[in-house]
């Protein structure tokens, strides 16, 4: 599928996409640079499960791990603070 970028900057979700992904006009996205590809979802606060194998602590992290994104993100907050 085929979109372009109105003078706005914006794009627009196909319907059929949105009903199946139940994006609503208040739904929060994540957008993600990866590369030259844009990755659209659905924000998702992120889970941890931590448990004890053998003698270790296993932690699974459902979430984004990168330095440099959550750098980012952190970044992106605290000028959005002054702003």
């Amino acid at each position: 599928m085929v979109t372009t970028i109105d003078k706005a900057g914006r794009i627009v979700i196909p319907k059929e996409f949105r009903e199946q992904l139940e994006f609503n006009p208040k739904t929060e996205l994540e957008i993600l640079k990866d590369g030259w590809e844009i990755r659209i979802r659905k924000k998702q606060e992120p889970s941890f499960i931590i448990q004890k194998v053998s003698d270790f602590l296993v932690i699974d992290y459902d979430g984004d791990l990168s330095l440099e994104n959550s750098l980012e993100q952190d970044r992106n907050e605290r000028i959005a603070k002054f702003l």
